[in-house]
């Protein structure tokens, strides 16, 4: 494939939503609350549809059947199969979403029959002041603690919550007991999965006046009990990047890595440029949260050709698309699938 990919957003109703994607895209539809948008999906409760291009119409995951490696990369091929790798969605959350954990790779295979677990990371688009959210469990919480707190209704004694501001990234690794606050706007990097488990849902009643369904055996189950460790990883400013591929200013900040993704923010001045010369061992996704760059390669015909990346667009990089150019003035989230 010699042309990147972009995508029709995939909006999801929840009743914690606000409209805010609005203020980015314009006006949609949906009358409703817009609280997720999928952007890179292939999951069977909202895959993507390529927008744009040749391929105009067809299902991410139909083009994941026709073009395989030449998509996805070699390696992603060779260690996932036919299971697309990663789902990247942007949040809006008007209010606080439930309190819940996802199933590891393990416990999702056994007990859900899925292919994969859930873990995911976020990335503070945006925060109201004050802005907090649960990420992890107090320390010493025991699950016979946890339990009789919930049977009570009342486990906010025993849930760690942290003040966010833009440009944090929280790591969730499967098994870590996590809700998103009210007031925050955050890009979401996942595993290819949607398996959630709900410990608390604050009591509250969906649109038909009916309580969400909670999954507390389930839970308890799949929480990792004695996971102490800071949820916020630690701030890095960005490091000006100086090497061959660049012009103008540049900089970059490593975000998360580990078995399942990868994250870096790039931010590029007006007029600076980065080439990027991936292999073709898997592909990378670039989604726009500040400003709006240019993406330039060259097809399979030695055209050069170009397309603008606008905020709040994602984008995927096929893996035998080879090397291509960023231009600014923007700042991307650049994700790839784990290492291999």
């Amino acid at each position: 494939m010699d042309f990147p990919l972009r995508f029709r957003p995939i909006y999801k109703d929840y009743l914690w939503g606000g409209r805010r994607f609005e203020s980015y895209r314009g006006p949609v539809a949906s009358t409703g609350p817009l609280a997720e948008s999928w952007e890179l999906s292939c999951h069977p409760q909202g895959p993507s549809t390529i927008e744009g291009g040749p391929l105009d119409g067809l299902t991410l995951p139909d083009a994941v059947v026709r073009y395989g490696s030449a998509l996805l990369g070699n390696a992603i091929v060779k260690t996932c199969g036919d299971h697309f790798p990663l789902l990247l969605k942007l949040i809006d959350a008007r209010l606080p979403l439930s309190v819940q954990v996802h199933p590891d790779d393990a416990t999702a295979l056994a007990r859900e029959g899925w292919a994969a677990g859930k873990s995911e990371a976020w990335y503070v688009v945006a925060a109201e002041d004050g802005a907090e959210l649960v990420a992890g469990l107090t320390p010493g919480t025991t699950r016979e603690a946890l339990a009789a707190a919930l049977a009570a209704g009342h486990p906010e004694p025993f849930l760690r919550s942290v003040r966010v501001h833009p440009g944090d990234v929280v790591d969730i690794p499967a098994g870590r007991v996590h809700a998103i606050g009210a007031g925050l706007l955050l890009y979401e990097i996942q595993q290819n999965s949607d398996l959630t488990y709900r410990l608390f849902d604050y009591h509250r009643r969906d649109a038909e006046g009916n309580l969400r369904p909670l999954h507390i055996e389930k839970a308890l189950d799949a929480i990792a009990f004695g996971d102490d460790a800071d949820a916020v990883l630690p701030a890095r400013p960005p490091l000006p990047v100086r090497d061959a591929g660049v012009s103008g200013d540049v900089r970059r900040r490593a975000l998360v890595s580990n078995d399942f993704f990868e994250l870096e923010e790039w931010t590029l001045a007006d007029g600076a440029t980065r080439c990027f010369a991936p292999d073709d061992g898997r592909f990378e996704a670039l989604t726009c949260v500040e400003g709006a760059g240019l993406v330039r390669w060259t097809d399979g015909e030695g055209t050069e050709a170009s397309l603008r990346l606008r905020t709040f667009e994602t984008v995927m990089i096929p893996a035998s698309l080879g090397a291509y150019a960023l231009a600014g003035p923007v700042k991307v989230l650049r994700a790839l699938p784990g290492a291999v």
